[in-house]
């Protein structure tokens, strides 16, 4: 076809319109001149190119559907749905009560495919190398209500456009020794949970294998919603990477975050301007973590690492594990909530805390009326700041029970007592 417009417009309308101008034709008897080819040539090409897409019409496919509809199937392949044109695969349902339903993939195929399950279903999901995407910002597995599903990962899974929606009356379990990478560029986004204006249903972690979610967006969280709702990491590995202006890692932006964190490694890097990397923005947080090993980056102007930005509680447990917080920040707090009333409990655990900032600080709160405990464990803060304070609390609220504790200000030790204690 290409070859058959080439030769009509050369042999035909380019000799034509092209000695109007350059020949001596009508145009040029006018007075009227071509640069360099502007008019006779990419004009009448431009002109062409319209014509020929007007009669063509939109690509086949592109502003319709096609929809899949699963109805006896268990096992069916990506690689024949992207064959023939599929974009959407719809199952599950009431009628599909305990159903296991397997979607393959295979390594190195990337297909632009979304899953959707209807309201009501109760089904397990398996992704077998698995890779889908869709619209920009789309949910690429969208649970209907009211559902209760399993998600078992195999091999290596991939969602390329957009995360899991989980709505508020739904449930997801996720389990299996496969990893999960989720990706996304959007304005406004979740990894998995729902959108920033909705609570999210209950989430549960059981999986061995890794959840890698990457974000670089205005607004949005990676594990959690905009509202909250219930999050249960139970064991895993998480690689949580976010770039943005605002954000919260795992938990809340408006709601209360109630989390419960243990038998799992967490390494996130939080290059977000403000926000909370473990908890609510700007709600209550009520966070336990146990059995875990935790590393945290984070670099912005007004965040909070583990706790609530502008919520009025924050409680905070950690115990037989370690962390890492490394903050760099205009104003921060590395474990607490910058005015909230703050309890952090620390038992057989090893914390580190560095925070360099303005109005950075390390544990407790900004209006120092903190209660902090740390027993039986390895504390280290060490904080840059302009304000002097290293810990939220005034010192008869700063209990340091056995173990070992190190805080130093703009490179001063502070020495605190060390009171023994039963083990």
């Amino acid at each position: 076809s290409y070859c058959i417009y080439s030769g009509v417009i050369s042999a035909v309308i380019y000799p034509i319109e092209a000695h109007w101008t350059w020949g001596g034709g009508w145009l040029a008897q006018m007075g009227f001149h071509d640069f360099a080819g502007s008019n006779c040539i990419h004009m009448v090409g431009g002109i062409s190119a319209l014509i020929g897409a007007y009669l063509l019409g939109p690509r086949i496919g592109k502003f319709k559907k096609k929809i899949y509809d699963v109805s006896d199937e268990n096992v069916f392949s990506l690689i024949k749905l992207a064959i023939n044109k599929y974009s959407d695969i719809v199952c599950g349902g009431a009628d599909c009560d305990s159903r296991k339903i397997e979607i393959l993939g295979s390594s190195g195929f990337k297909s632009n495919i979304v899953v959707k399950l209807k309201e009501g279903s109760c089904l397990t999901l398996v992704l077998n190398n698995a890779s889908l995407a869709g619209e920009k910002g789309q949910a690429c597995i969208d649970i209907g209500e009211n559902s209760d599903v399993r998600l078992l990962l195999v091999g290596d899974n991939e969602l390329r456009s957009g995360g899991i929606c989980v709505p508020e009356s739904s449930r997801l379990t996720i389990e299996g020794d496969g990893s999960l990478s989720i990706n996304i560029d959007a304005g406004k986004y979740y990894g998995i949970g729902n959108s920033i204006d909705k609570h999210h249903g209950d989430i549960i972690f059981n999986q061995d294998g890794a959840i890698k979610c990457s974000a670089n967006g205005m607004k949005g969280v990676c594990i959690g919603s905009g509202l909250g709702g219930n999050i249960r990491i139970n064991r895993g590995s998480y690689d949580i990477e976010m770039r943005g202006q605002d954000g919260v890692a795992i938990g809340a932006i408006e709601g209360e975050s109630d989390l419960r964190i243990e038998y799992c490694d967490l390494d996130i890097f939080f290059g977000v301007a403000g926000g909370t990397v473990i908890g609510s923005i700007a709600n209550d947080a009520h966070i336990r973590m146990e059995n875990d090993s935790v590393r945290i980056v984070t670099g912005g102007v007004s965040m909070t690492g583990i706790g609530t930005c502008s919520g009025s509680r924050a409680y905070v447990s950690m115990r037989n594990m370690s962390a890492s917080i490394d903050m760099r920040s205009t104003e921060g707090c590395a474990i607490g909530g910058m005015r909230a009333d703050t309890q952090v409990l620390i038992e057989y655990a090893s914390v580190t805390v560095m925070a360099e900032g303005k109005s950075c600080f390390g544990l407790g709160n900004a209006i120092k009326t903190a209660y902090i405990q740390s027993s039986n464990s390895d504390l280290k803060v060490d904080v840059v700041n302009n304000t002097g304070m290293d810990v939220g609390a005034r010192e008869e609220d700063i209990h340091i029970l056995n173990g070992r504790a190190q805080f130093i200000v703009n490179d001063t030790e502070i020495k605190r007592q060390i009171n023994a204690a039963e083990l």
